[in-house]
């Protein structure tokens, strides 16, 4: 795992819904085509053909109603509603829709809870976007659950230590960061430099990265105000 993939954490996780995506379709999610089909086919090939135009309101309409049709032959949490239910997310969250897309992960979430069980490579990558959808709503608190959420999951699958758990922590500091809470962030901060230490291979992106936050926070912490920054009064 390199560094460049934590650079742009956030438009990884779109190419992650992306992957994932196209490998359900490949793969988990995929079935023969009968005559009962052939309009679905023909719709998602709509669908398709508008993503390429980048039309994404009009993909999003034949996505949806993908979805509609589809939820109302299987029901509301099967897993064949996985893939219909990323392509509605990820040609919404393109369109700069975020906050249209957190019901849909939320069903997302609860169907590959219900399929892989708590704790899965697939379920913590939900939990991130759920995390960044709340997060460009300018809804820190539950940006900040959800990516600790991410965090912990990650560790179990992963260890504490790992570079993609530390990498996830990242988005906690930033959002922690972003609502002001530079106590909060800084000790995320601590956590990380401890855990991954001086001599641990492939750990010299993160310490950079960490210890440029460090310093941002130093002129920062007040604890006479809870870590945030106290503004100065407007000029008289």
């Amino acid at each position: 795992m390199n560094g460049a993939l934590f650079v742009n954490w956030r438009s990884w996780s779109l190419l992650a819904l992306c992957w994932v995506s196209m490998g359900l379709s490949n793969g988990l999610c995929s079935e023969s085509t009968s005559d009962s089909t052939v309009s679905l086919d023909q719709l998602n090939q709509q669908a398709k053909s508008y993503a390429d135009h980048k039309q994404w309101g009009k993909a999003q309409q034949s996505y949806k109603e993908i979805l509609k049709r589809r939820q109302k032959e299987y029901g509301s949490d099967d897993f064949r509603l996985d893939k219909p239910l990323s392509d509605v997310v990820r040609v919404t969250c393109i369109d700069g829709k975020c906050a249209a897309t957190v019901p849909y992960l939320k069903q997302i979430l609860q169907i590959r809870q219900k399929h892989f069980g708590p704790v899965h490579p697939l379920v913590a990558t939900t939990l991130l976007l759920l995390g960044e959808a709340y997060e460009k709503m300018n809804d820190y608190e539950n940006a900040c659950a959800f990516f600790r959420q991410t965090a912990q999951m990650q560790a179990t699958l992963t260890g504490k230590d790992s570079q993609m758990t530390i990498g996830t922590r990242l988005n906690t500091i930033r959002v922690l960061k972003e609502k002001g809470d530079y106590i909060g962030a800084n000790k995320e901060v601590q956590e990380c430099l401890t855990l991954i230490g001086v001599d641990k291979s492939g750990s010299k992106y993160f310490q950079n990265v960490l210890t440029d936050y460090q310093k941002d926070f130093n002129g920062k912490i007040n604890p006479k105000i809870n870590g945030r920054i106290k503004l100065p009064k407007p000029a008289q």
